[in-house]
């Protein structure tokens, strides 16, 4: 491209489109963005539960192994710190990460296809017989589920901020009985 040619526009996402557009990785930078901010969240959750700040939260969660421990730890730490109503949302909240999760490590860590008619085919592995050959199943992944994830995981992310901001809140009004008193590590 020379300087006198105008850069083209990115595309919007399409329900259909091949993976070789701007508007593929647009829909995908997307997602993924989001999702990053989504375990930003959690970061900032933890924090709210540990009672502490979102850098030493954030040094606890990642030195958890997976999203699937982080969830955990949520859970536990929730379980251990909240009374209704902030219990059963964050269980809420956890089942619905957990939910996405499963798009979103698709789209990230596995291989994709277009078939002919321009839908995403995701192509996973099969491992049947170890010692035999490799075996793939093509499952259609619509490009719309690419949009939804996007969506869904900034819904959850805004969700999971106005509960942290209502768990702050609640603890500066002192309304303890919203929390669980810990002894000896238990409420």
């Amino acid at each position: 491209m020379t300087a006198d040619t105008p850069e083209a526009a990115p595309q919007e996402p399409t329900d259909t489109f091949l993976p070789e557009t701007p508007g593929f990785y647009l829909a995908v930078g997307e997602a993924v963005r989001a999702w990053a901010r989504l375990e930003n969240s959690l970061w900032f959750l933890a924090a709210q539960l540990l009672g502490t700040d979102q850098f030493r939260a954030q040094i606890v969660m990642l030195t958890l192994p997976n999203g699937r421990a982080q969830r955990e730890l949520i859970s536990r730490l929730a379980e251990t710190f909240l009374q209704e109503p902030f219990l059963s949302r964050v269980r809420t909240l956890m089942n619905q990460v957990g939910t996405l999760s499963k798009t979103r490590n698709y789209l990230v860590h596995d291989m994709f296809s277009v078939d002919e008619d321009g839908e995403l085919l995701h192509i996973k592995d099969h491992f049947g017989d170890r010692r035999g050959p490799l075996q793939t199943a093509w499952n259609t992944l619509p490009m719309q589920k690419v949009v939804e994830l996007r969506n869904s995981t900034q819904t959850l992310q805004h969700q999971m901020i106005v509960l942290c901001a209502d768990i702050a809140q609640s603890r500066a009004a002192a309304l303890p009985s919203l929390f669980g008193e810990v002894s000896g590590g238990h409420r």
